[in-house]
């Protein structure tokens, strides 16, 4: 994105799954007056301290060796999804993060969407953490609402991050979105020579955990809602 705003090489964009996604937009900071979060660009804002009657909803990809990603975000009164919480770290069985999230979550609306089998979501509700399996089967699909809720309409996007040092789990440390914005920022698709004789369209297995875990968030926010206004999009 600097290439591009610094010496116009669109190249540099080319194979991301979310180039619609920039910072400046997309990515909320502590305000200067402290009572609210804004973005570097647009007006934006939300009060610092979010609203605990706000619907919350959660998601987690699984994994051990890999690094498990669960992420947290709320739903403002203008229809924005403000992801607040995103927790980040390998190593760590299902009934372990069963007994964190049950201590760190906050009521939700809906029960936690988990993407992994059945096993290690038994282990997740034996510790008390009720789950719903993630609508993952059409990948596709969920990219697509995704992409949709961070293009802007009017000058304002529907999905925000909150970016906060400050905000730390015991554990774990940081715990803001900013591996989420990270994730986003990298995603790619794999290139023609990458994908083979055969391709298949289908971005790149790799950091992409904290991007899977909002993916299956996103598709259970919107299933069912009212379809969004068409962008224009060829």
């Amino acid at each position: 994105q600097r290439r591009v705003r610094e010496r116009g090489d669109f190249a540099a964009l080319e194979g991301l799954v979310y180039p619609e996604c920039d910072r400046a937009t997309h990515a909320l900071l502590p305000a200067d007056d402290g009572a609210s979060w804004r973005p570097a660009s647009g007006d934006a804002r939300y009060p610092r301290q979010l609203q605990g009657a706000w619907r919350r909803w959660a998601a987690i990809d699984c994994g051990y060796s890999t690094p498990t990603a669960g992420v947290v975000a709320c739903e403002a009164p203008d229809g924005a999804l403000l992801v607040e919480t995103v927790y980040y770290e390998a190593w760590r069985r299902a009934s372990a993060w069963g007994g964190l999230l049950r201590a760190a979550l906050p009521p939700l609306a809906a029960p936690l969407v988990a993407d992994h089998d059945a096993n290690d979501r038994a282990e997740v509700e034996a510790e008390g953490v009720a789950t719903t399996a993630a609508r993952k089967d059409d990948r596709a699909a969920g990219l697509e609402l995704v992409a949709r809720r961070l293009h802007p309409v009017d000058g304002r996007p529907a999905l925000y991050l909150l970016l906060d040092e400050a905000r730390r789990h015991p554990e774990m440390g940081r715990c803001d979105a900013e591996r989420l914005a990270w994730e986003l920022e990298a995603y790619r698709y794999h290139d023609r020579r990458e994908r083979g004789a055969d391709p298949r369209d289908e971005p790149m297995k790799r950091d992409d955990h904290a991007c899977d875990a909002l993916r299956y968030l996103v598709a259970e926010v919107d299933a069912g809602a009212a379809p969004y206004p068409d962008l224009g999009w060829a």
